[in-house]
Order: structure tokens, then C-alpha cells, then sequence
């Protein structure tokens, strides 16, 4: 019966040849060991064509929702010189798109998965494992070889980050720097996918807002806590403004976690900044904001 779910999947390509069904990784105890071997992994599955076909169709699909034209967007140029020196027409709404794409992939692996504890004799499933076989059940490093592999099959740039007992996987995101460098006014952000960090809650005055690491990389964070502190003008007291700073460094707290993990890139790493120094940065002009 797996033998003929095997040829099955050959006909489908999603595997090369049955006896494929049966191919783990056990995992070692060392760390860079354990990244080389997951990055091997991250490799084969990005150029595995069921699985550029899965993100492909995700990347689609966000594309026609949010009104765009180009189905897939031309993701290598996001980490091209062009986009530093600014020479890419339309930058500030290409490095959008690709953010939201990004996302709609996370999105869909976060709200299917099953995690699922290590077995005793613990090994590494491969990206059309987690997918197809398994229909999104694993753990932790299986999701992040999952998120990895779908990701970098359209282009993205991505790393692992290493935690005692625990890894995740991340993506490199380029977004528009405030305070502009001598190289151009774009700067590149590590931002971590684990599908366990759930959304974060601030509460400010009567109102609430949740917001993920993608809306701290695309200013949506800050552009609504704008907007509700504009909404309760006069009503907002000092009181108000500690409790959601507290929100906010608590929530900090949460994502240094990410910043102290191990990171090992799958590409050619590029100079980059935490997701919390973004956080921080946005901290501080809400502050400024409220208490003028």
C-alpha cells in the first residue's frame, strides 16, 4: 500500500521514485551539524517542483486579491543593488507585494499546521513530507524546513535560528529605513516565521489592535496606533500611554528571544537588522506622538 502511495506520488511529481517515502534525516546533537543538514534539505525542497508550484499558486492567488497584475513578483531583484540605489520603478509598492506574499505563505502554513511532538527516534522530514504526506503535521524544525523551502523556491532569501530545544525559520524582508543610509533609504530585516509566536495585543484608551512581525516590518503597526491615539484625543491619559508602553516592552521582551537565537543563513547572508531594533525604533516615535 506505501509503495503504491509512492507511485502516486511519482506520478504527481512530487517525488522522484517511491523508495523516496522513505528517506530521513536522523538528527544530531550538534548544532552546525543539525543546520547543514536542514539546509540540504531546504535546498532539495526549494527545487522541488510540487513545491514551487504550492508557493507559486499561494503568490497568485495574493497577487489577484490585493488588485496586482504581476502574479509573481520578480523577488532576487529585492535583494539587488537596483532596489539599495533605488532604481527599481515602483519600489516602496514591489517591496510591498513581496511582503504580502511572503505573508500569505507563512499564513497558510501557521493556520493548517499540527504540531506534532519529537518521536523517540527523532529524524527531519522533508518539505513534501510536511505537505503531502504527513497533510501539515511535524515539529518544530519540519515547519521551518517546510516555511524555508516554500519561500526560497520563488527567491526569498531565508535562515534558520537555533534555541535551546527549539528552532524557526526566517525570512529576510527589505522595508523603507527612516533614517537613510549612505547606501540608500531601504534596510534589510530579519524576520522570524515561527508559527508558534501568536499575534501580539496592545490595548490603548478603549481600543484594541492586534499586529504580527509583518505589520512592525511594514509600519501598519505604527500607522494604526496613530490612528486610534488621533481617534481618543483628549480621552488618552498618561495612565493610557504607560500601560500600552508596558504592552509594548513586554512584546519586546518576546521578540529579543528571536534576536539571542543562533542564526544560520541558507544563502549568501546580507547586512541586516533584528525585527526588535524595528520594534524599538517604532516604540519610540509613538511616545513622541502621544506625549506632545
Amino acid at each position: 500500500m506505501t509503495f503504491i502511495k509512492g507511485e502516486t506520488l511519482v506520478e504527481k511529481k512530487i517525488l522522484d521514485r517511491p523508495s523516496a517515502l522513505w528517506d530521513y534525516e536522523k538528527k544530531p546533537r550538534d548544532e552546525k551539524e543539525a543546520f547543514e543538514i536542514m539546509k540540504r534539505l531546504i535546498l532539495e525542497g526549494s527545487e522541488n517542483p510540487y513545491i514551487r508550484k504550492f508557493a507559486l499558486n499561494i503568490a497568485e492567488r495574493c497577487s489577484q486579491n490585493i488588485g496586482i497584475p504581476v502574479a509573481v513578483p520578480p523577488v532576487e531583484e529585492l535583494y539587488s543593488e537596483a532596489l539599495v540605489k533605488e532604481e527599481i520603478k515602483n519600489a516602496n509598492a514591489f517591496i510591498n507585494h513581496c511582503e504580502k506574499v511572503a505573508r500569505d505563505i507563512y499564513e497558510f502554513v501557521r493556520a493548517r499546521m499540527v504540531y506534532v511532538s519529537d518521536p523517540p527516534d527523532d529524524y527531519y522530514q522533508k518539505a513534501y513530507h510536511t505537505l503531502e504526506i504527513l497533510d501539515l503535521k511535524g515539529d518544530c524544525d519540519d515547519f521551518a524546513i517546510l516555511l524555508c523551502s516554500l519561500l526560497r523556491s520563488i527567491g526569498y532569501r531565508t535562515f534558520l535560528g537555533f534555541q535551546p530545544h527549539h528552532v524557526f525559520a526566517g525570512i529576510i524582508l527589505a522595508r523603507s529605513s527612516s533614517s537613510a543610509t549612505e547606501e540608500g533609504n531601504f534596510e534589510y530585516v530579519e524576520v522570524p516565521l515561527d508559527p508558534q509566536l501568536e499575534d501580539f495585543e496592545i490595548k490603548l484608551g478603549s481600543q484594541k489592535m492586534l499586529f504580527n512581525v509583518f505589520d512592525i516590518l511594514n509600519g501598519d503597526f505604527l500607522s494604526l496606533l496613530t490612528r486610534i491615539a488621533k481617534d481618543q484625543i483628549g480621552s488618552i491619559s498618561e495612565e493610557d500611554v504607560k500601560r500600552a508602553t508596558d504592552e509594548i516592552e513586554s512584546i519586546l521582551k518576546r521578540l529579543s528571544q528571536f534576536s539571542y537565537a543562533h542564526i544560520f543563513f541558507i544563502d549568501q547572508p546580507i547586512p541586516t537588522i533584528k525585527i526588535v531594533a524595528t520594534l524599538k525604533s517604532e516604540l519610540s516615535r509613538f511616545i513622541s506622538l502621544v506625549r506632545r
